[in-house]
């Protein structure tokens, strides 16, 4: 269940450190639930108010942001500083290739998602061939 209202997200952060047995977590990444299929603008401003607050009191390391637009990392970075963006992005999904220059200009990872094409991948024929040779599937390789 997402964690959307910010009670929940402060409950899940501190659910995760007694779970894991932590006083701090490496990286948290919000990922913004405006869109369903896919990054779609909305305000990202309080739920990262609540992470970049956790940040302050040294629960989390790291906060990262997944599934945002451009226009959410600039209120992100905004709000507190921004270690990762996590988008759907492959050969088929290039939307971000201006947000990436610009994160790698700043600094800042991007770690994308579905890099092979995800549930249904991408399939080149190098590909498929060598995971035919290791007798695995093209998502396994």
């Amino acid at each position: 269940m997402p964690a959307l209202s910010p009670a929940e997200l402060a409950a899940a952060v501190h659910d995760n450190l007694r779970n894991l047995g932590l006083d701090v977590l490496e990286l948290v990444n919000f990922r913004s639930m405006h869109g369903i299929h896919g990054p779609e603008e909305g305000s990202i401003e309080e739920p990262l108010t609540i992470l970049a607050e956790l940040w302050q009191k040294g629960l989390i390391r790291h906060i990262g942001l997944s599934s945002v637009t451009p226009a959410q990392v600039a209120q992100g970075r905004a709000i507190t500083e921004i270690a990762c963006v996590q988008n759907h992005y492959n050969l088929a999904h290039r939307g971000d290739d201006a947000l990436i220059d610009e994160l790698a200009r700043e600094g800042i990872a991007y770690v994308p998602f579905f890099p092979l094409g995800g549930f249904s991948p991408l399939q080149s024929r190098e590909l498929s061939r060598v995971a035919e040779g290791l007798g695995a599937s093209p998502m396994q390789v």
